[in-house]
This record gives structure tokens, C-alpha cells and sequence, in this order.
């Protein structure tokens, strides 16, 4: 099982309108690139167990 839940910097959670896209820039990098990075990772094992076998899956909730 692989699970990826990183939480936001304290200096990054403010309102939107008070935030611009270069605030996210450094922040969100580690919450898009690393579950992507971590599939990849993985993937390769569950396609090794074959069809039916294995199991990703993806979401985002707060």
C-alpha cells in the first residue's frame, strides 16, 4: 500500500485572495509531482502481478 498525504507549509495556508499563483509554485510542487512520481514507482509491480491482480487508485479530499 502506498499512500501520499502531505500537508501544506504553514507559511503557504492563507485565503486565496491573498495568495498568487507564484506563492503555490514551490508548495504545490510536491503535492503533484510526488504522487506522480510515486505511481511510477509502483506501477510496474502491480502490472507485474497481472490483470485483476493489483489496484491504483488516486483521489484528493480535504
Amino acid at each position: 500500500m502506498l499512500q501520499d498525504s502531505p500537508l501544506p507549509r504553514e507559511d503557504v495556508r492563507r485565503p486565496v485572495p491573498e495568495t498568487t499563483p507564484e506563492d503555490l509554485r514551490g508548495p504545490v510542487e510536491p503535492s503533484t509531482c510526488g504522487p506522480v512520481a510515486a505511481v511510477h514507482q509502483v506501477l510496474p509491480g502491480i502490472r507485474f502481478l497481472g490483470e485483476g491482480r493489483g489496484t491504483c487508485c488516486a483521489s484528493s479530499a480535504d
